[in-house]
């Protein structure tokens, strides 16, 4: 698949992102929902999807649930909107898509089914996303924690395979701050709306951060910050601010009885052999949109220094973790030395779903 470059998607709960094999970055990133509009007669209804940020009011729909594809229909409109806008006919790119941590054996199956029969793109991989996420960094082996949109994870890839009997993971993520810190803000008397994912956004990508110690924080007095939101509307945020990714460490904060990150990364160590624990601890890679937060690699490294046995733990946080999975995507397909890995359309017609297996782990 060299004469044409293949196309990177990485579906997550919150965006999809897609670009080009060897790029930098994704090109195109959108929010995951679309919005749902039914149409002709009473006795025959029809639906069809538009994009989220179009005006038309209708129900909107959201494809992907803790990370895992549950309206295909909904997942195609996306798909084929991403190939329309990168200008790449399906039937002339290979595709590599990503595949959560502990994702049920079907979804390969059913990615295959569509990309193959759907799109007829002419060749195909399917790659678990810590192990995308690793390659992102020039590593093969570490213990990834990823914490996205819909769920958060700690999972083992020793030498470019992951370890799902050793994986840990929880329901708590993004959107579980999102909620979290409207509430927080309204009982400090600002509202902000459920529906303004614009909003909560900005103020946890520009006004908070994960606190050294909390109670240290808390002892220092509170102190305000104005900001302005999207809309124009000025608040004042006060301990929102770090209260709010405190919940990483503290989940009961949610109503949640799953452990923090930290104690979820010891969990999924003492799952692993004393000789892979050693490797897999001086290689603990920071993933996804909840782990920007200022101070989060700072902190993730003091609680785990305190939690591992033995110590030992390096916590790496790169500059392009948001993107981690996408671009370790980008980098696999752009190699060299991976171009016989393809399952190839030819393969997939004669075996049928089931050669997704060949080769995939």
């Amino acid at each position: 698949m060299k004469s044409t470059r293949a196309v990177v998607f990485d579906v997550g709960s919150g965006s999809v992102r897609a670009g080009l094999a060897g790029d930098p970055a994704p090109s195109y990133v959108i929010p995951s929902r679309v919005k749902m509009t039914r149409h002709g007669s009473s006795a025959c209804p029809r639906s069809s999807f538009v994009g989220a940020a179009t005006g038309v009011d209708a129900p909107a729909v959201f494809p992907v649930r803790n990370g895992i594809i549950t309206d295909w229909d909904a997942m195609e409109w996306m798909w084929e909107r991403a190939f329309r806008e990168l200008n790449t006919p399906p039937e002339r790119h290979a595709v590599l898509l990503s595949d959560p941590p502990l994702s049920p054996l079907t979804n390969r199956e059913k990615l295959a089914e569509v990309m193959f029969e759907t799109f007829c793109v002419p060749a195909l991989y399917v790659e678990n996303q810590s192990v995308l996420s690793m390659y992102s960094c020039g590593q093969t082996s570490g213990l990834v924690v990823e914490s996205g949109e819909g769920c958060s994870y700690a999972t083992p890839v020793h030498e470019g395979f992951y370890l799902p009997s050793n994986t840990c993971r929880v329901d708590y993520s993004g959107s579980s701050l999102d909620r979290y810190l409207r509430a927080l803000l309204r009982d400090s008397g600002i509202e902000i709306a459920e529906d303004s994912a614009a909003a909560t956004e900005d103020i946890k990508v520009k006004c908070c951060y994960v606190a050294p110690d909390l109670d240290m924080e808390l002892l220092k007095g509170e102190s305000h910050v104005e900001h302005v939101l999207p809309d124009g509307q000025r608040i004042q945020l006060g301990r929102e601010r770090f209260i709010c990714p405190e919940a990483l460490f503290q989940p009961r904060a949610l109503d949640s009885r799953e452990p923090g990150l930290h104690t979820l990364v010891m969990n999924s160590l003492n799952m692993c052999d004393i000789s892979l624990k050693r490797v897999l601890r001086q290689n603990v890679l920071l993933c996804g949109g909840s782990t920007l937060f200022r101070g989060m690699p700072e902190r993730m490294q003091r609680e785990l220094d305190r939690v591992v046995p033995g110590g030992g733990v390096r916590v790496v946080a790169t500059d392009t973790r948001k993107h981690a999975v996408w671009l370790g995507g980008s980098i696999l397909a752009a190699l060299s030395t991976f171009q016989s890995l393809w399952m190839r359309r030819t393969e997939y017609l004669e075996k049928g779903p089931n050669a997704v297996y060949r080769g995939f782990v």
